[in-house]
């Protein structure tokens, strides 16, 4: 568990008479809360929202804000529908009729998907991509363990809010956080895939071959040593790519990535 503490708040438009961008008043310097790096999402539909809280007693525009329903991302694109609540993120639900409101996270990044209350309104979209170990423009040289960055490559660093009271004004949310202890992306993760999709048709008598393919991303230094498959509890081969015969039925599927170091 990272404690956050210390850590920045801010909302940057448009400069409407030159290009780059204003502060929206004000920034809070005072945002605590806790973040969970086991509970990171790959997925939209993924309901681990207790992985980062947060916190300010700073006003915005005279009204203290809420954030809620916090869900941390890993490399990706994902796109969320503005009009789900938290009860829906709660129960999984990713079609609710809204504006689409995209997250983009590249490799060495994560994101975030957060709902934020201000005033009577509730749950306002806000998405954000970090990097890690950065500055960010309004703050000089100070080093962020995760820093806000141009998500959406307008040239201003955060994602255009698209529903609530400040979607038509383009403001964009920036969160700036320290750690402790600090936090970096280490290791490697594995995505899989399965050539033809989850679900086929057999092509021989009781089964079919199934081309089976392990993308990893390492983090760091990491240099990958070994992939190995498990199917069904047993060990099935080594490598990145492997095509077993499957029998009629459902299979688990594991890939297992280690690194030399």
């Amino acid at each position: 568990m990272h404690i956050i503490e210390n850590s920045h708040f801010t909302v940057l438009a448009p400069d409407p008479n030159e290009p780059g961008w204003v502060i929206t008043p004000e920034p809070a310097n005072d945002v605590s809360g806790v973040f969970d790096d086991s509970m990171i999402c790959d997925d939209i539909a993924c309901t681990l929202t207790g992985s980062m809280s947060l916190a300010t007693n700073t006003p915005y525009f005279g009204i203290v804000p809420t954030w809620h329903h916090i869900r941390v991302f890993k490399q990706g694109t994902y796109t969320f529908d503005t009009n789900c609540t938290g009860d829906d993120v709660e129960a999984g639900t990713t079609d609710c009729g809204g504006t689409p409101l995209t997250l983009v996270v590249g490799p060495g990044q994560i994101g975030a998907h957060i709902l934020f209350d201000w005033a009577s309104v509730t749950d306002i979209d806000i998405a954000v991509v970090w990097n890690f170990f950065d500055t960010f423009p309004t703050t000089g040289s100070q080093i962020w363990n995760l820093s806000s960055t141009d998500g959406n490559g307008d040239g201003i660093p955060g994602i255009p809010m698209v529903d609530g009271p400040f979607a038509d004004a383009n403001f964009s949310a920036n969160f700036n956080i320290n750690m402790d202890p600090p936090f970096a992306l280490s290791g490697v993760s594995v995505a899989i895939s399965v050539l033809g999709g989850t679900t086929q048709e057999c092509t021989e008598v009781g089964g079919s071959d199934i081309q089976m393919m392990a993308e990893t991303i390492l983090y760091g230094d990491e240099v990958l040593d070994t992939i190995e498959w498990i199917i069904d509890g047993e060990s099935a081969g080594l490598g990145k790519t492997i095509t077993p015969f499957l029998e009629l039925g459902s299979h688990p599927i594991e890939a297992l990535a280690t690194t030399e170091r």
